[in-house]
């Protein structure tokens, strides 16, 4: 239907471009806790948190990019509680910054965790952040990097042992 409609106005591409971006977010604000439910049902956190040395009660800040590595779509923040990965709202970064701030390209999201790219491509953590689909930053030195890998192993074992859940919720957004 959007392919054969002729631009009828001015700011007709504008209003197309808004509109496919307004449902990519509604898609990444359903996909994302969806994607937590399974994490913290098949990931054994306090595991993995003990592995990578990340505190609990610490937030870190996922920031869900577009193609540009610049705009955020939006910044989902999280901290480890009680073995769970909980999701953090009304967050001031001002007032209580993020220990960690991942700042990933949405779709390089989904290919990752998924291992390939909508083409069959094999896709990774590894191969979005050599392709700079996946910037990591924080204050605290080391920190960054544990909770990069503390939050992808997190993806990465709630795929392999959810049967096939993460698959299915990831498909819409690659």
């Amino acid at each position: 239907v959007i392919v054969s409609t002729e631009p009828r106005r001015p700011g007709f591409l504008e209003e197309l471009k808004q509109f496919v971006k307004d449902k990519v977010l509604g898609l990444i604000l359903t996909v994302i806790p969806r994607l937590l439910l399974v994490v913290n049902k098949t990931v054994p956190i306090a595991d993995l948190q003990a592995k990578f040395n990340v505190p609990g009660g610490r937030i870190i800040a996922l920031n869900l990019l577009e193609p540009d590595m610049v705009r955020v779509i939006h910044t989902f923040y999280f901290m480890v509680k009680d073995g769970k990965i909980v999701m953090i709202k009304d967050v001031n970064p001002y007032k209580t910054p993020p220990y960690a701030v991942i700042g990933i390209y949405y779709k390089a999201l989904a290919w990752s965790i998924l291992g390939r790219k909508k083409d069959g491509t094999p896709y990774d953590f590894w191969t979005a952040f050599w392709n700079d689909h996946i910037r990591v930053y924080t204050m605290e030195g080391s920190e960054n990097i544990q909770a990069f890998y503390f939050l992808t192993n997190c993806f990465e074992y709630a795929k392999r042992y959810s049967g096939g859940e993460v698959e299915r919720i990831l498909e819409v957004l690659a």
